[in-house]
């Protein structure tokens, strides 16, 4: 089975999976006796990535109602490293909690961690509460990595299943509402048939997959957040975070202090552009101001984990090129609008208005994003006089504490 099929075979068997469960609601087969606050939550995307052995589709979303499934394209050296986040070692598969080098592997409603410590992985992810797994969580002490799928393993199902990885006193999750996998070489039919046969047990059993349960707005809020904290302590690309902060606007606007934004606009150079090559921008977000009818503008990179932010010492300390690259964009996203015939096809085209922007980059996350490291490479920035900052730089899980601990 190449992978359009297995993407294709995917979206079909799901679709009507998340179809029946969601009629089952809206025909009061499903409901919560007593729990007036309790929702049903589906998700919306599926991510689906290639590894060298392995076809792997993760589920996100938490919309109230099921309006189908779109689908991005990601891609991973291994299936280990994709449970894992981290840099794998080259003895790794010595070094994992569950072996599996063929058959299937199920799991749902547990924890597993690798040296779980409570208290550190409580103040490094504060917006999710880990012990609603204690019942379930296993904790290994003497491991490095989840697994280690062989490449004769065959099939993987799970959900609702969290995982906790931890490298040099770093932490990183994983909380999977849903996931299939299964092994490349795999046919196309059964990889349908088992699927379907699974999902099928799930129905007559009532044990639903990939649909979340919470209970009110504030779990609601946590399990957003939470999802959002999967994709960008993975390797999945620009657009996929992208993606998710436009189909959970709420994380944009609460975290950024914006009204609202518009997402991927596409402008083209009336004027002021020497070169031919460069059609048009589109940054990531425009983000307008409350109150006003202005705009700022933020472009959205990856996080890096991998990777500095900064180098040099302190009177030297200047970005690396990736960062760089970042501000140099919304330098040119900024000069746009500074040309009249520019500004006026905004404003016919969008309804966009921009002058004196505030420009935002959001890169790093709490590994590698040092506060004081990046004032002092931004010093070489612009200042904005009236305005403070021009430029603000934010890492992933400044926004993302921002959304969740927002309460104006």
């Amino acid at each position: 089975m190449n992978f359009k099929e297995f993407k294709t075979t995917t979206v079909d068997i799901w679709h009507q999976y998340f179809e029946h469960l969601w009629k089952f609601i809206e025909n009061g087969q499903l409901y919560f006796e007593n729990q007036k606050d309790n929702k049903f939550l589906f998700p919306s995307t599926i991510i689906f990535t290639k590894t060298s052995e392995h076809y792997i589709a993760e589920f996100f979303g938490a919309n109230e109602e099921y309006c189908g499934l779109s689908p991005k394209d990601n891609k991973e050296k291994s299936s280990d490293k994709y449970f894992y986040q981290f840099t794998l070692s080259d003895d790794h598969e010595k070094k994992a909690f569950i072996t599996a080098k063929s058959g299937s592997l199920q799991l749902h409603d547990i924890r597993i961690s690798i040296d779980f410590n409570e208290n550190k992985v409580k103040k490094r992810f504060p917006h999710f509460n880990f012990m609603d797994f204690s019942t379930d969580g296993i904790n290994s002490t003497n491991t490095e990595i989840p697994f280690a799928l062989g490449e004769d393993f065959q099939h993987g199902l799970m959900s609702n299943f969290l995982l906790i990885n931890t490298k040099d006193n770093f932490y990183r999750f994983k909380y999977i509402i849903n996931l299939s996998m299964t092994n490349k070489r795999t046919s196309q039919n059964e990889y349908k048939k088992h699927l379907e046969e699974e999902l099928n047990k799930s129905l007559s059993n009532k044990k639903f997959y990939g649909l979340i349960v919470c209970d009110g707005e504030e779990a609601k809020k946590r399990i957003i957040s939470s999802q959002f904290a999967n994709i960008y302590l993975s390797s999945f690309r620009e657009t996929a975070i992208g993606e998710y902060l436009n189909k959970h606007p709420q994380i944009v606007k609460d975290g950024l202090r914006c009204e609202s934004f518009l997402y991927e606009k596409e402008l083209e150079w009336a004027e002021g552009n020497s070169d031919p090559s460069e059609k048009s921008i589109i940054p990531d977000l425009f983000l307008k101001r409350k109150n006003e009818d202005l705009y700022d503008i933020c472009d959205l990179k990856l996080p890096r984990l991998d990777k500095k932010l900064t180098k040099g010492k302190h009177k030297r300390r200047r970005f690396y090129d990736y960062v760089y690259e970042g501000v140099c964009q919304l330098a040119n996203y900024e000069d746009y609008f500074n040309f009249e015939k520019n500004k006026s096809h905004a404003l016919e085209k969008h309804n966009i208005q921009v002058s004196e922007p505030k420009l935002y980059l959001i890169v790093g996350n709490h590994e590698n994003y040092k506060r004081d490291e990046i004032e002092e490479a931004s010093r070489m920035l612009n200042k904005a006089q009236d305005l403070g900052e021009k430029y603000i730089i934010i890492d992933y899980d400044t926004l993302n504490a921002m959304y969740l601990f927002n309460k104006i």
